[in-house]
């Protein structure tokens, strides 16, 4: 996600809600619940799933010089070596030259995020990271570094930096396919900007399939080299079933080529790729698991900030340019079991459903979305990953746990689980019917005051519920109602047309 939004939208939003600062958002308690491995039942198998890993090769700027010239097989051995002269100087002289607004994962979080992750499950069935793989403003980093950079040297080192993160999750976890989609700082001409077909896109390729194992590798050489997309069985034990993965960049409404130009036909292309695939799938009866970057739908945040007047009848502010990509995916929601995706660095649902159409307590046409918490810590929430169980039969999200570090630098770091889907939420699986009951039980809360709402609010940004959490509970309303509205019309007639209040007058209550 572009870090200058998000925080902008969630600063502003916070001082306007309460005077507090939203950079540092949600929860705090612990279940005491068994793990998820010792209470799922005795058919499923385990997954690891990531997200926002964001890693920064530029925290010591010392080292640059030597991760430039090096292979990335190398770059262990270089960022292990002790900090350079003035690391803490230079790094913070960046940090203000290039206008961040935090700290993204460095070499330290990023050991201690994938040891705490291989100590929960050694051995996955396999591992998905639903995208951002860089550190924010690597860009400007780079060139700040290499004033005089080529463009191919820029490429050069934005592929070895996604490729370094791809073999570290390789290396946590050898004996397991490690399944990665790129999101919209993985790109090789800045956040939000890419080219089909590009040198970057052909670079990181080779590490994408490397990590997904030998059997999916010709597939993602031929596939990936486009768009970033790709599409290859789940291994066995799972059943009949496939992952599609998709680099969402193009669906998104800040994207841009690479010269700064709009290219509708880059997202159109996408989706009749995925069409093709999801078509196939449907003819050979498979279920299929999507993983994805950026949530279709509105974007919560900025159009709070913004003081849209939905109600009024002012756009809310939407992920993707259009729902091309959602419908696209609700027309096969009799295959598709699970949409896997990251971007807010939050722990949220969705859920996919047709345009119009209410909510069904069955799931019948609608398909559930999970948001992988971020690695990162960048906007004020701690450190996760999840642990998740999965039916190899039906090709359903059984249960999950999320693991939370204790602190936000990984060093000397603990990592607990913060609570357990099943045991939080008394669902008997993520599947399209829980998810929608869920998605309903808020909707039907006005005032996010019910036991269920507030335990969504804690656990909503990793490790800051308790002191944070409450804050998302001044925009309920609009939050619930932007959870399965992927249509800006659904999403004004969820909020403007039952009994749930405006947010926005809410809001002004709050003041």
């Amino acid at each position: 996600m572009n870090a200058a939004a998000a925080r902008k939208s969630r600063t502003a939003l916070a001082y306007s809600l309460s005077g507090f600062a939203l950079l540092s958002f949600f929860f705090l308690v612990a279940l005491p619940a068994p793990v998820c491995a010792r209470t799922k039942p005795a058919d499923t198998r385990s997954v690891v799933m990531m997200s926002d890993i964001h890693f920064d090769p530029f925290r010591d700027p010392g080292k640059f010089s030597q991760l430039q010239a090096a292979p990335v097989t190398q770059w262990e051995s270089i960022l292990n070596t002790p900090a350079t002269p003035g690391q803490q100087q230079q790094f913070a002289a960046m940090q203000r030259a290039c206008h961040a607004s935090g700290k993204d994962t460095d070499w330290t979080l990023l050991q201690s995020s994938l040891h705490a992750a291989r100590q929960q499950q050694p051995a996955p069935l396999f591992v998905t990271l639903s995208g951002d793989l860089t550190v924010h403003k690597f860009a400007c980093r780079f060139y700040r570094m290499d004033p005089h950079g080529s463009r191919a040297q820029y490429v050069s080192f934005a592929v070895k930096t996604a490729s370094f993160v791809a073999l570290e999750l390789k290396r946590a976890f050898p004996h397991s396919p490690v399944y990665v989609a790129l999101g919209n700082n993985d790109s090789s001409c800045g956040d939000y900007r890419e080219t089909p077909g590009s040198l970057y896109l052909r670079g990181v390729a080779r590490a994408v399939a490397a990590d997904a194992g030998a059997a999916d590798r010709a597939v993602i050489l031929r596939e990936f080299p486009r768009e970033g997309d790709y599409d290859i069985p789940l291994p066995a034990p799972m059943q009949h079933s496939r992952l599609i993965v998709l680099q969402d960049i193009f669906q998104s409404s800040d994207y841009r080529a690479c010269d700064g130009k709009t290219d509708p036909a880059a997202a159109h292309e996408q989706v009749r790729w995925l069409e093709r695939h999801l078509a196939q799938a449907s003819a050979h009866h498979e279920s299929v698991w999507v993983m994805a970057h950026i949530p279709p739908g509105v974007s919560i945040y900025p159009t709070i900030e913004s003081h849209r007047n939905v109600c009024g009848g002012e756009a809310p502010v939407m992920f993707d340019s259009d729902s091309s990509l959602a419908d696209a995916l609700v027309r096969y929601a009799n295959i598709v079991r699970l949409v896997i995706m990251g971007h807010t660095h939050d722990d949220e649902l969705r859920l996919l459903k047709p345009a119009g159409a209410p909510l069904r307590s069955d799931g019948h046409d609608e398909i559930p979305v999970k948001l992988t918490p971020s690695i990162t810590p960048l906007h004020g929430n701690y450190p996760a990953f999840m642990v998740a169980s999965v039916d190899p039969v039906s090709a359903t999200l059984q249960n999950y746990s999320v693991f939370v570090a204790s602190n936000k630098t990984g060093k000397h770091a603990d990592w607990s689980r913060e609570y357990q889907w099943s045991a939080a939420y008394g669902m008997p699986d993520f599947s399209a019917a829980s998810v929608a009951q869920l998605v309903a039980r808020f909707q039907a809360d006005q005032h996010g005051s019910s036991p269920v709402s507030r335990d969504y609010q804690q656990w909503f940004a990793a490790g800051e519920g308790k002191t944070m959490g409450p804050l998302l509970g001044f925009f309920w309303p609009s939050y619930a109602c932007s959870l399965a509205h992927a249509h800006p019309v659904g999403f004004k007639a969820c909020l403007c047309g039952g009994s749930m209040p405006a947010s926005h007058e809410a809001l002004e209550k709050k003041k």
